[in-house]
């Protein structure tokens, strides 16, 4: 339904088989399915913060659903950033193609590359991560993004929908803020 409404195509399930990827994160990916944007929106209204001040970061941004949904905040600018170059000139085409009555935030920035090696913006961060990859990922991606907090002291927000792995989160000293239903906010631990 989401897809019909905007004229873009971010649904479905992609197999990681499917996919041309070169790289040594292969094993720890997982298939495409894009986020519910009730699930998504529900996740992200759970964060009490000013929106323009803030860059919105989806690692593993697939076909661009959530950054997409993202863009109903008025974010900075919102990031993707996706391992397999398919989803992501998919994920360009359905930027290209979207517009929305009510967009407020036009600014999109999209990276193909490997999550565990994309270098965050020192700046305001909510990353989203929609269940992506495997612990092996996540526990990286996890002390990277404690580490960009620890460089810029700049304020971070993760929100995990689907959270199988919040366990890296938690022993990377970051603790929660808020839960629901199918989601969990965390911020790094002072």
């Amino acid at each position: 339904m989401f897809d019909a409404l905007h004229g873009v195509d971010t649904g479905g399930v992609v197999e990681l088989s499917d996919l041309q990827v070169d790289n040594a994160n292969r094993r720890f990916g997982v298939d495409y399915i894009g986020v519910d944007p009730g699930e998504f929106r529900s996740a992200v209204s759970a964060l009490d913060i000013v929106h323009e001040d803030f860059v919105f970061v989806d690692l593993g941004s697939g076909k661009g659903r959530a950054l997409l949904l993202a863009a109903e905040f008025p974010f900075r600018r919102i990031v993707g950033a996706e391992f397999a170059p398919e989803l992501h000139r998919a994920a360009e085409c359905n930027i290209a193609r979207y517009v929305r009555d009510g967009q407020r935030c036009p600014s999109f920035e999209l990276h193909c590359i490997d999550a565990a090696d994309f270098l965050l913006p020192a700046e305001p961060l909510v990353v989203f991560l929609y269940n992506p990859f495997d612990r092996p990922v996540m526990q990286q991606v996890a002390r990277n993004v404690r580490a960009a907090w620890r460089s810029a002291r700049q304020d971070v927000y993760v929100v995990y929908l689907n959270p199988f792995h919040r366990s890296a989160w938690d022993a990377t000293g970051f603790r929660e803020l808020a839960s629901g239903g199918h989601f969990v906010v965390f911020t790094p631990g002072r």
